[in-house]
């Protein structure tokens, strides 16, 4: 195993533990709260990165007016996107402006192993469609996507130059 590998499984297996602490001392309130809410870090994530907003994004603190720029959204769309992201922990926010910090690194397109594509296709409305079917199509034995749009996601990605990208 690569010394990079090791130190994956290291830092994984210390996130577990970590995590696993973490939910024996929280109140069970705040850790279901957390979970069942995941579907708005998600879409916010697909915000930042399809409007274009991560990747303008550095170390300098700067408004969202500043951040747009010549850009297609206008400055109060772009300050609920930034202040979502914020929200969530996807950047920073401080009486400067909003600044980038490792989930946001992490979404630009620059990033070695930018998720920033991911992010948008998790966020689309073709994937929500299919996870509002969860439930519906383990009942019937389906899996949800092909419920929801009557192909596999794989049949869809080939299919779909934007998803497919």
């Amino acid at each position: 195993m690569s010394p990079g590998a090791a130190v994956a499984r290291l830092a994984v297996w210390v996130h577990q533990r970590l995590r696993a602490a973490v939910d024996r001392l929280a109140p069970p309130e705040l850790l279901l709260a957390e979970r069942i809410t995941g579907v708005t870090g998600t879409v916010v994530a697909g915000a930042l990165v399809a409007s274009g907003l991560a990747e303008r994004l550095d170390d300098t603190p700067r408004s969202a007016r500043e951040l747009v720029g010549d850009g297609v959204l206008d400055g109060d769309t772009a300050e609920r996107i930034l202040r979502g992201a914020a929200a969530v922990g996807l950047l920073d926010l401080s009486d400067a402006g909003f600044r980038r910090n490792r989930l946001t690194r992490a979404l630009q397109p620059e990033a070695p192993r930018t998720l920033g594509p991911l992010a948008v296709f998790l966020a689309s409305e073709v994937n929500l469609r299919a996870w509002s079917r969860f439930l519906e199509a383990v009942c019937s034995g389906e899996v949800p996507f092909r419920r929801a749009h009557g192909r596999s996601v794989w049949e869809h990605l080939a299919s779909s130059e934007e998803d497919g990208a």
